[in-house]
């Protein structure tokens, strides 16, 4: 038997409940055991933020001062998310739209 690493918990959860309803009219208890372990044992709790946020969003006025300091600025995409307080990434997709 060849085993493949790696879990499909949502198809499982799928398979479980068909044969929770095929078992349902003489097993109901059965049937409810196999929902419960769906429900409560095959799921994960969100595990939320890891760390605070601490880039500033990127609004309309971060947007247009971005695009302003790309053109009339030699400085680095780096130099100008530093100013913004944002991430260096956001200054690249900045940019990439503004080509368009």
């Amino acid at each position: 038997m060849t085993h493949k690493y790696g879990t499909n918990i949502p198809r499982a959860r799928d398979e479980l409940e068909e044969i929770a309803k095929g078992i349902e009219a003489s097993r109901p208890f059965e049937a409810a055991r196999i929902r419960h372990i769906c429900e409560n044992l095959m799921t994960r709790k969100p595990s939320g933020r890891r760390a605070p946020n601490t880039r500033s969003p990127v609004t309309q006025k971060v947007i247009d001062g971005v695009t302003k300091m790309l053109t009339e600025t030699d400085l680095s995409q780096e130099q100008i998310a530093a100013h913004f307080n944002i991430d260096g990434g956001r200054v690249a997709e900045i940019h990439r739209a503004s080509r368009k």
